[in-house]
């Protein structure tokens, strides 16, 4: 997982390859960070349906509580043994799917990152699980299945990928 993607398809599409109900037009944006709003799907009554969510967690520590600031965001779950996730993690009614066409990652030195924006060759839209267990899930994809585009965006407060679904640049 990443802490940035791009969600560049319409939500009739995601619909489709999620086989949720059709929401009507929900204005997607270019690309979600942590504390922006980004696309989910999440079941209820039996019924998949598509909505827009801040995209992470506060993570509260005693410092900022006493300091009355805001508390930093965490957009990326990498240790699930942690704490801060015991009681999200297991009850199902805290998991979704994140429908997504690429995501982002740093490239280069410290300072001097730009953004690479990765998706797979042959599947336009693809989704990641909220949250997960170990093995609960599909492997990861193939290597050769992915494509690459590095750009000279800077990391923080770059630009979307470029329009198009599909990234032919490995």
């Amino acid at each position: 997982m990443s802490r940035l993607h791009s969600l560049r398809a319409t939500i009739d599409d995601v619909a489709r390859f999620l086989d949720a109900e059709p929401v009507g037009q929900i204005p997607l944006p270019p690309h979600v960070t942590e504390g922006r709003q980004g696309l989910v799907m999440f079941e209820a009554g039996g019924r998949r349906r598509l909505r827009m969510m801040r995209w992470g967690f506060p993570r509260r520590i005693r410092d900022t509580q006493l300091q009355r600031n805001e508390p930093e965001i965490i957009g990326l779950v990498a240790d699930l043994t942690n704490p801060l996730w015991e009681q999200t993690v297991v009850d199902p009614r805290y998991r979704c799917v994140i429908p997504i066409t690429h995501f982002g990652n740093p490239d280069g030195d410290e300072g001097a990152k730009t953004r690479t924006w990765f998706s797979v060759r042959d599947q336009p839209i693809l989704a990641w699980a909220g949250f997960c267990r170990n093995f609960q899930f599909r492997p990861p994809i193939a290597a050769e299945r992915m494509a690459v585009l590095r750009t000279e965006d800077p990391w923080r407060g770059g630009g979307p990928p470029p329009d198009g679904t599909q990234l032919d640049l490995l």
